[in-house]
Protein backbone atom coordinates (compact mmCIF):
# COMPACT_ATOMS: atom_id res chain seq x y z
CA UNK A 1 0.00 0.00 0.00
CA UNK A 2 1.23 3.69 -0.73
CA UNK A 3 0.29 5.60 2.20
CA UNK A 4 -1.13 8.77 0.69
CA UNK A 5 -0.30 12.52 2.52
CA UNK A 6 -3.91 14.14 2.15
CA UNK A 7 -6.40 15.33 5.55
CA UNK A 8 -9.33 13.15 4.91
CA UNK A 9 -12.10 15.60 4.24
CA UNK A 10 -9.86 18.22 2.77
CA UNK A 11 -10.71 19.46 -0.70
CA UNK A 12 -7.75 17.46 -2.00
CA UNK A 13 -9.05 14.33 0.27
CA UNK A 14 -12.43 14.63 -1.83
CA UNK A 15 -10.35 15.34 -5.22
CA UNK A 16 -8.25 11.68 -4.62
CA UNK A 17 -11.69 10.31 -4.36
CA UNK A 18 -13.31 10.72 -7.25
CA UNK A 19 -10.33 9.40 -8.96
CA UNK A 20 -9.91 6.11 -6.90
CA UNK A 21 -12.34 3.40 -6.02
CA UNK A 22 -12.84 4.25 -2.02
CA UNK A 23 -13.68 1.70 0.33
CA UNK A 24 -17.03 3.75 1.35
CA UNK A 25 -18.64 2.95 -1.93
CA UNK A 26 -17.46 -0.74 -2.23
CA UNK A 27 -21.25 -1.41 -0.80
CA UNK A 28 -22.60 0.67 -3.28
CA UNK A 29 -20.79 -0.20 -6.24
CA UNK A 30 -21.53 -4.39 -5.26
CA UNK A 31 -25.39 -3.20 -4.31
CA UNK A 32 -25.82 -3.63 -0.77
CA UNK A 33 -25.72 -0.31 0.48
CA UNK A 34 -28.86 0.77 2.68
CA UNK A 35 -27.67 4.60 1.42
CA UNK A 36 -27.43 4.92 -1.88
CA UNK A 37 -27.62 2.92 -5.32
CA UNK A 38 -25.64 1.90 -7.89
CA UNK A 39 -27.33 3.68 -10.25
CA UNK A 40 -27.11 7.14 -7.96
CA UNK A 41 -23.32 6.52 -8.01
CA UNK A 42 -23.06 6.14 -11.45
CA UNK A 43 -24.89 9.77 -12.05
CA UNK A 44 -22.84 11.46 -9.77
CA UNK A 45 -19.41 10.07 -10.57
CA UNK A 46 -20.19 10.76 -14.11
CA UNK A 47 -21.27 14.19 -13.10
CA UNK A 48 -18.38 14.67 -11.11
CA UNK A 49 -20.25 15.32 -7.42
CA UNK A 50 -18.57 13.90 -4.59
CA UNK A 51 -20.07 11.31 -2.96
CA UNK A 52 -20.07 13.15 0.19
CA UNK A 53 -23.56 12.99 2.86
CA UNK A 54 -26.26 15.30 2.35
CA UNK A 55 -26.11 18.19 4.46
CA UNK A 56 -29.39 16.58 6.82
CA UNK A 57 -26.75 13.98 7.33
CA UNK A 58 -23.94 16.19 8.36
CA UNK A 59 -24.48 16.35 11.54
CA UNK A 60 -24.99 12.83 11.97
CA UNK A 61 -21.60 12.46 10.62
CA UNK A 62 -19.86 14.90 12.87
CA UNK A 63 -21.16 12.69 15.51
CA UNK A 64 -19.77 9.74 14.26
CA UNK A 65 -16.42 11.53 13.55
CA UNK A 66 -16.41 12.73 17.28
CA UNK A 67 -17.13 8.92 18.34
CA UNK A 68 -14.38 7.59 16.54
CA UNK A 69 -11.96 9.85 17.40
CA UNK A 70 -12.68 9.37 21.36
CA UNK A 71 -12.98 5.55 20.92
CA UNK A 72 -9.22 5.51 19.13
CA UNK A 73 -7.60 5.81 22.68
CA UNK A 74 -9.65 2.49 23.71
CA UNK A 75 -8.84 0.95 20.30
CA UNK A 76 -5.18 1.79 20.92
CA UNK A 77 -5.03 -0.33 24.45
CA UNK A 78 -7.30 -2.62 23.07
CA UNK A 79 -4.38 -3.74 20.52
CA UNK A 80 -1.84 -1.99 21.87
CA UNK A 81 -0.33 -0.17 19.77
CA UNK A 82 -1.11 3.46 18.54
CA UNK A 83 -3.08 3.95 15.47
CA UNK A 84 -2.73 6.71 12.75
CA UNK A 85 -5.58 8.02 10.44
CA UNK A 86 -4.12 7.26 7.34
CA UNK A 87 -5.37 7.60 3.20
CA UNK A 88 -3.86 4.96 1.28
CA UNK A 89 -3.92 3.16 -2.19
CA UNK A 90 -3.27 0.07 -4.11
CA UNK A 91 -3.84 1.08 -7.63
CA UNK A 92 -7.05 2.75 -8.42
CA UNK A 93 -8.39 1.02 -4.76
CA UNK A 94 -8.19 3.02 -1.68
CA UNK A 95 -8.97 3.67 1.69
CA UNK A 96 -9.11 5.94 4.28
CA UNK A 97 -8.66 4.30 7.72
CA UNK A 98 -9.76 5.22 10.69
CA UNK A 99 -7.02 3.94 12.10
CA UNK A 100 -3.67 1.76 11.28
CA UNK A 101 -0.66 0.57 12.95
CA UNK A 102 2.63 1.62 11.91
CA UNK A 103 3.17 -1.97 10.12
CA UNK A 104 -0.03 -1.70 8.54
CA UNK A 105 -0.52 -5.33 10.59
CA UNK A 106 -3.98 -3.69 12.32
CA UNK A 107 -6.34 -1.31 10.92
CA UNK A 108 -9.36 0.20 12.62
CA UNK A 109 -12.73 0.41 11.70
CA UNK A 110 -15.23 2.66 14.04
CA UNK A 111 -18.72 3.18 13.17
CA UNK A 112 -21.56 5.19 15.12
CA UNK A 113 -23.72 2.86 17.23
CA UNK A 114 -27.26 2.08 16.61
CA UNK A 115 -29.59 -1.32 17.39
CA UNK A 116 -28.50 -2.93 14.40
CA UNK A 117 -24.29 -2.95 15.56
CA UNK A 118 -25.65 -3.02 19.37
CA UNK A 119 -26.55 -6.93 18.25
CA UNK A 120 -23.19 -7.63 16.83
CA UNK A 121 -20.84 -9.98 18.93
CA UNK A 122 -18.64 -11.49 15.67
CA UNK A 123 -17.05 -10.38 12.26
CA UNK A 124 -20.23 -13.02 10.51
CA UNK A 125 -22.81 -10.57 12.41
CA UNK A 126 -21.94 -7.25 10.70
CA UNK A 127 -24.31 -6.10 8.42
CA UNK A 128 -23.18 -7.09 4.58
CA UNK A 129 -22.20 -3.50 3.77
CA UNK A 130 -19.84 -3.07 6.67
CA UNK A 131 -18.18 -6.31 6.11
CA UNK A 132 -17.93 -5.27 2.14
CA UNK A 133 -16.11 -1.90 3.52
CA UNK A 134 -13.97 -3.93 5.39
CA UNK A 135 -12.68 -6.35 3.31
CA UNK A 136 -11.80 -3.81 0.78
CA UNK A 137 -9.80 -1.93 3.90
CA UNK A 138 -7.92 -5.29 3.82
CA UNK A 139 -7.57 -5.53 0.03
CA UNK A 140 -5.79 -2.13 0.48
CA UNK A 141 -3.49 -2.25 3.09
CA UNK A 142 -3.07 -5.66 3.36
CA UNK A 143 -3.96 -5.67 6.89
CA UNK A 144 -3.94 -9.18 8.50
CA UNK A 145 -6.48 -7.87 11.28
CA UNK A 146 -9.36 -5.01 11.60
CA UNK A 147 -10.71 -4.22 15.00
CA UNK A 148 -13.94 -2.70 14.39
CA UNK A 149 -15.62 -1.00 16.96
CA UNK A 150 -19.11 0.77 17.34
CA UNK A 151 -19.72 3.26 20.17
CA UNK A 152 -21.26 6.34 21.23
CA UNK A 153 -20.60 9.76 23.51
CA UNK A 154 -22.71 12.07 25.15
CA UNK A 155 -21.73 15.59 25.28
CA UNK A 156 -19.27 15.20 28.10
CA UNK A 157 -17.04 12.59 26.23
CA UNK A 158 -18.63 10.11 28.62
CA UNK A 159 -19.97 6.65 26.59
CA UNK A 160 -23.30 5.72 26.19
CA UNK A 161 -24.27 2.17 26.80
CA UNK A 162 -22.13 -0.25 25.91
CA UNK A 163 -19.34 -0.62 23.68
CA UNK A 164 -19.30 -3.29 20.68
CA UNK A 165 -15.85 -4.33 19.36
CA UNK A 166 -14.16 -7.33 18.01
CA UNK A 167 -11.52 -8.64 15.64
CA UNK A 168 -11.85 -9.71 12.27
CA UNK A 169 -10.12 -11.56 9.61
CA UNK A 170 -10.47 -10.79 5.83
CA UNK A 171 -12.29 -13.51 4.19
CA UNK A 172 -10.53 -13.56 1.11
CA UNK A 173 -6.39 -13.40 0.73
CA UNK A 174 -5.18 -11.55 -2.03
CA UNK A 175 -1.48 -11.03 -2.05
Amino acid sequence: MEVVDLVQGSPEWHEFRAVHRPASETPIVIGVSPHMSRLELLKMRAAGIPTSAAPSSEMLFARGHRAEELARPIAEKIIGEELYRVTGKSGLYSASFDGLTMLHDIHFEHKLMNRELAACSKQADLPIHIRAQIEHQFMVSGSDRCLFMASDYDPDGQPIGDQVYFLCEPDYKLR
